[in-house]
């Protein structure tokens, strides 16, 4: 069956405060009061850091990003969100699409504004930054459609450009990465036509294995507060009436496993875009429930059920 997540956050603000207060209850269980403490303390310092110091050194940066994005930057309605565009001179070119990064969380296109204009500079033809809906406005299917709405909006403006000029380059950073990543899953696996590809795609310091970075993250004490763990849950969840999530049903609703190197299967991959809604929540959820032993690498340990991290969810 499906059921919502009833405690989806209504902003950023309120999913990180609540995340604050289960970290620190979390270490207070496990290493006392003194614990419980010390992780106040180091995840004000961070908060701190995120919110005041760090930006104040990048003012500069800021007014000359926006300067530019005023004079040169048209937002382009696409789908849901839509496409700050950036045009060059140089009809020869490639069109790059870059989607940013920001724990699928922060992040705005305004400030790859410097960014365009280095790969205009570079030969770019056109350079679109993606704008796509963050947590919690979105989860990570509609962060995904919103993607698949830019490269479609890409191909059909690049169908007037010169034979010789249709290149076009998807480029993500981040989560924007493993977003982009999960799009070419879906087109693959999808059997949607090759027009629906990018010639090109980069891969900037991509997060792409999530179970193992939530096991790391819990390293950093941000595990609870990281947008990531439950826009990969996403607004609905599957589950069966001992509240986990059935293999049968992920490889029922989720697509057909496929075969790795080592023999076995892979975890199944999701269907068609116009198959079953939430294809990758169905999956990652899956992934999230993994036991992650890595005390030799320092990523310390942690065991999380689909229905322990849905349990917390609907808190």
């Amino acid at each position: 069956m499906s059921t919502s997540i009833r405690g989806w956050p209504s902003s950023l603000t309120s999913h990180v405060s609540r995340g604050v207060v289960r970290a620190v209850r979390e270490s207070a269980s496990t290493d006392g009061l003194r614990g419980g403490a010390a992780t106040a303390a180091t995840l004000a310092g961070m908060i701190a850091n995120e919110l005041l110091i760090f930006p104040l050194g990048k003012v500069g940066f800021a007014a000359r990003a926006t300067r530019y994005r005023r004079h040169h930057c048209t937002l382009v309605p696409v789908g849901e969100a839509g496409v700050e565009v950036y045009d060059g001179g140089d009809l020869d070119g490639p069109l790059v699409l870059f989607v940013h990064g920001g724990s699928w969380g922060q992040g705005a296109p305004w400030q790859y504004a410097l960014l365009a204009r280095r790969l205009l500079e570079s030969g770019a033809s056109r350079v679109g930054i993606v704008r796509y809906r963050l947590f919690p406005e979105g989860d990570v299917d509609s962060m995904v459609d919103d993607v698949a709405a830019a490269i479609s909006w890409a191909h059909k403006v690049r169908g007037d450009a010169p034979a010789h000029a249709n290149e076009i380059v998807v480029a993500g950073h981040s989560a924007g990465a493993h977003l982009c990543s999960l799009y070419l899953s879906r087109a693959l696996v999808g059997r949607r036509e090759a027009g629906l590809l990018p010639n090109r795609f980069v891969a900037l310091s991509g997060v792409f294995d999530i179970a193992p970075h939530f096991a790391h993250e819990r390293t950093r004490l941000v595990h609870w507060l990281s947008p990531m763990w439950l826009a990969m849950l996403g607004r609905r969840a599957r589950t069966d009436d001992s509240g986990r999530q059935p293999a049968s049903t992920l490889a029922s609703d989720a697509g057909t496993a496929v075969p790795n190197t080592e023999g076995g299967s892979s975890p199944p991959l999701p269907p068609d875009p116009e198959g079953a809604s939430a294809p990758f929540c169905l999956n990652l959820l899956a992934d999230l429930a993994y036991e992650a032993t890595r005390g030799a690498e320092g990523w310390g340990e942690g065991k999380w059920s689909a229905s322990e991290l849905q349990a917390w969810a609907e808190v």
